[in-house]
């Protein structure tokens, strides 16, 4: 069986870099952590230097799966799609299909089984974010702890049933890179009743203000706050070092229908891997005085 492990103390003119304990002849589901406003590294990590650089991770084909949302929503759709994402209900078919399970038709929203990718290959990782858009609206680059949304056990239900692998991933530096307006309160509650926290006005590096000096005439700030309001706000990353860490993988056994002292069981063992290596890890990738909150 073929083992990949790479190693680097810091990380040198690559970000991020990868420490990783994986068995590529094995069929992964990956979970990445934590979600941030928008999990721009889990979809940029592939075509990063590392990854592309890297002798055993750059034959590796990752699939990002994402929440429906994304895949209807014009222009947010192309991009998403552009980078290889794909619809999370995508990968719960791939899975239930691989082991000849009976699938529920509300799993099949993209069209017939026919046009999904066949990813059962050893060369392919299947990466979610379980924490999801609950997740997000707790993300905030200014809180020194971490919270995750740890009560979601659906795809450790899936893995279980397929018989598939689970890889946790952490990142380190991904709440970082996006803010959202706090408004969590109203966020939370739109989050129950439309299916997303609203209002969802991402933004990072750059605000219509640091444009100014750009323009060709004297433009005063105030005037641009009250034209611009809230749309001064672009999402665009903030340039932050992240740090990527792969744990150890979750070796679940194979049953079409697991018991819930199952799910529970490899969900425990899961979330305590995710606290294992933050734990770990957070002094060399600069958060030594960070907890790791579960919610």
């Amino acid at each position: 069986r073929e083992q990949f492990c790479a190693a680097s103390p810091k990380p040198v003119d690559i970000s991020p870099f990868f420490i990783v304990h994986a068995q590529c002849c094995i069929r992964y589901v990956a979970g990445w952590h934590p979600h941030g406003v928008i999990p721009v590294t889990a979809a940029w990590c592939m075509m990063s230097e590392a990854w592309r650089n890297h002798p055993q991770l750059k034959r590796v084909n990752l699939a990002l799966a994402s929440s429906t949302i994304n895949h209807l929503v014009p222009h947010m759709r192309d991009m998403v799609q552009w980078t290889g994402g794909i619809e999370v209900c995508t990968i719960v078919c791939q899975l239930l299909a691989s082991q000849d399970i009976e699938l529920d038709p509300s799993y099949l929203c993209l069209g017939e089984q026919g046009k999904y990718r066949a990813s059962t290959g050893a060369q392919d990782l299947d990466l979610i974010v379980p924490g999801g858009q609950s997740e997000s609206i707790e993300s905030s680059s200014t809180e020194r702890d971490i919270t995750l949304v740890a009560r979601h056990k659906g795809f450790i239900r899936i893995a279980i049933q397929a018989g598939a692998t689970l890889l946790p991933i952490f990142c380190f530096g991904e709440t970082k890179l996006l803010d959202n307006i706090n408004m969590k309160s109203l966020q939370r509650r739109s989050k129950k009743l439309l299916g997303f926290p609203f209002p969802f006005v991402p933004y990072g590096m750059y605000n219509i203000i640091n444009f100014v000096h750009l323009l060709p005439v004297h433009v005063e700030s105030n005037l641009i706050h009250q034209k611009i309001g809230l749309w001064n706000f672009l999402p665009i990353p903030r340039s932050e070092e992240v740090y990527v860490v792969v744990g150890t993988p979750i070796v679940v056994e194979q049953c079409s229908d697991p018991t819930e002292h199952m799910v529970e069981d490899a969900h425990e063992r899961y979330f305590g891997e995710i606290r294992r290596i933050f734990e770990q890890h957070k002094v060399a990738a600069g958060y030594k005085d960070s907890r790791l909150l579960f919610i």
